[in-house]
């Protein structure tokens, strides 16, 4: 699952990101310009700096397989 987040806070996608683990596995790349949340336990994180100025985050979901 892709996400375009266009919130000035990208605590709160996290937050809602962490309460979904609880149900569901995966693990999440971030693109942004700034350095990503730094509780970053679970899900896994993935930073990707992005290139672009002013652009929205990008959140990539990946499910988890076993």
């Amino acid at each position: 699952m892709i996400l375009q987040d266009h919130n000035p806070n990208a605590n709160k996608v996290w937050a809602v990101l962490q309460g979904l683990r609880k149900k569901y596995a995966f693990a999440a790349a971030l693109e942004d310009q700034s350095t990503p949340i730094k509780d970053a336990h679970y899900p896994l994180l993935l930073w990707v700096k992005s290139s672009k100025q002013n652009s929205p985050r990008i959140w990539t979901l990946r499910e988890a397989v076993s």
